[in-house]
């Protein structure tokens, strides 16, 4: 169990959606977090990518989202795609790695 203090306005807004959407305020609040947490988790990769740091590959896995999906992010988010023989060499061990947990 998790607790945090929220601003007067915030829990206003917060309640004020929930009505809106018919849902009770902890499904709502559950709901932004995840969706919170999802782009901080392709903020994250996409950064990690941009320096360098990691593949593709292993920025999608980190994100928790499909390779493509990770390709669409790097590319809105106007970073320049680096691919070199690391990298594919990389690839080619995280595709080994998930075909033996298929």
């Amino acid at each position: 169990m998790m607790q945090t203090k929220l601003q007067e306005n915030t829990v206003g807004k917060i309640n004020e959606l929930a009505g809106e959407s018919h849902i009770d305020t902890s499904t709502l609040l559950s709901k932004l977090i995840e969706d919170g947490l999802k782009i901080e988790l392709l903020k994250r990769s996409t950064r990690l990518y941009a320096q360098g740091k990691v593949s593709m590959w292993k920025a999608a896995q980190m994100a928790g989202v499909s390779f493509y999906e990770m390709m669409a992010e790097i590319k809105k988010s106007g970073v320049l795609l680096q691919y070199g023989v690391d990298d594919f060499e990389s690839d080619i061990r995280t595709l080994k790695k998930l075909k033996g947990n298929i």
